[in-house]
């Protein structure tokens, strides 16, 4: 054992020192500093400063590329909430086709249930280029285990196509399209009585993790979003929690149209739909247990619109103004009448919202090859919704750091 470990440390070692390896090499550090009114998407919460941390180190050469994750994320107003994550992908490239194999792990420092999760996934894509556009399709499978929240425990299954062209008159459009089926995995016998809304996750706008599994479609988002909720629990009932499959579709476009040399505007929209949606209107549901834990989108259908127009500044600067709207009818979840009282019927949400960002990228000639990309965003947001616990104004600003080198 003790040959076989030296052996593994000087081939890595030699592997390290030799130039055309080490040149294979990248890394990269990212950071985010985000306040916000609401960080749980929930009436009530603790205004915070999100603060996150988190790199990439990989190496590749012209078939298999290797790269690790870090990441670590903080709530002032909330620590609880705290965790560290990590992803470890292995790719293996072929001409126009990838395969990608890979571990997603994330730990909550304070143990809070729902927040420790193991994710083994895989995927395979191809990518076609042409002068005027590209191709590519794919198609992933994930599966999710939580500690402490094993009713949450699900399987996904995806695929999706995505194709962008562009034409003479400087207009580029992109189109897609992803079919997931998903099914959890557990079955309790019985409810549990409550469920402990305060454990709920993180949306994938701010933590980098997402509950739709790994695929690579889904590319348009509706702008900046909150990063889940926060309560004190809710009954949900003691009747049997049955186990379900849901069936996902999701459809996006996005049209960005070059003004002049210094200016564009673009539109983008998605349509998200829940093919098969089991127990609704019941609250010891999974998929409204997910719903309520996670925003799992297994448990609502939503409609977004985006609106942009950007500008190229002096000193190449870039910033961008958006608005947005988006409206989630949920399947399963019930709306609260008022702070005590549920009432009988489903909770639907509409949200519109306007961002305006900056952002640069910085070369230095100290240092070829290494990049700064540096992005301010500010941002407001009005989540209207018929259920009490979700009505709630949400604004604040954040600031993004990328080094490459």
């Amino acid at each position: 054992m003790k040959t076989s470990f030296a052996s593994i440390l000087m081939m890595a070692f030699l592997m390290l020192t030799d130039n055309s390896f080490a040149q294979d090499w990248y890394f990269s550090a990212q950071t985010g500093q985000e306040y916000t009114e609401t960080p749980f998407s929930y009436r009530y919460t603790n205004p915070s400063l999100i603060s996150s941390f988190s790199g990439e180190i990989g190496w590749s050469n012209d078939f298999l590329s290797i790269y690790w994750d870090p990441r670590f994320q903080s709530y002032s107003g909330d620590p609880d909430y705290n965790y560290l994550g990590e992803d470890l992908t292995l790719s293996f490239l072929s001409g126009k086709w990838t395969s990608e194999f890979g571990l997603s792990h994330q730990l909550s420092i304070n143990e809070v249930a729902g927040l420790t999760f193991i994710r083994p996934f895989a995927g395979f894509y191809f990518r076609d280029e042409s002068e005027t556009g590209w191709f590519e399709s794919g198609a992933s499978v994930s599966g999710t285990w939580y500690q402490d929240a094993e009713e949450l425990d699900q399987l996904v299954i995806s695929g999706y196509t995505e194709w962008n062209t562009s034409f003479e008159t400087r207009t580029s459009l992109t189109l897609g399209t992803e079919l997931s089926g998903k099914y959890f995995l557990t079955e309790p016998t019985t409810g549990t009585g409550v469920i402990p809304v305060s454990t709920s996750m993180m949306y994938e706008e701010f933590t980098g993790i997402s509950i739709e599994g790994n695929g690579r479609g889904k590319g348009q988002g509706n702008g900046v979003e909150g990063s889940g909720m926060m309560g004190n629990g809710k009954n949900a009932g003691s009747s049997r929690i049955a186990r379900q499959l849901a069936g996902i579709s999701d459809s996006w476009f996005k049209v960005s149209q070059n003004i002049n040399s210094w200016s564009s505007v673009n539109l983008s929209g998605d349509l998200h739909w829940v093919l098969s949606a089991q127990n609704e209107k019941k609250s010891s549901s999974v998929s409204a247990i997910a719903s309520e834990w996670l925003d799992d989108n297994s448990g609502y259908n939503s409609q977004g619109l985006q609106a942009g127009v950007t500008f190229l500044l002096p000193s190449e600067w870039k910033t961008t103004l958006t608005g947005s709207y988006l409206l989630k009818q949920y399947t399963s979840q019930v709306a609260w009448s008022n702070s005590v009282l549920v009432s009988s019927d489903l909770r639907t949400d509409d949200r519109p919202g306007l961002s305006l960002s900056a952002e640069k990228t910085f070369f230095f000639d100290f240092a070829p090859g290494q990049t700064l990309d540096f992005k301010l965003t500010g941002y407001y947001q009005k989540n209207n919704s018929n259920s009490y616990w979700y009505q709630y104004p949400a604004s604040g600003a954040k600031l993004y750091l990328s080094w490459t080198f």
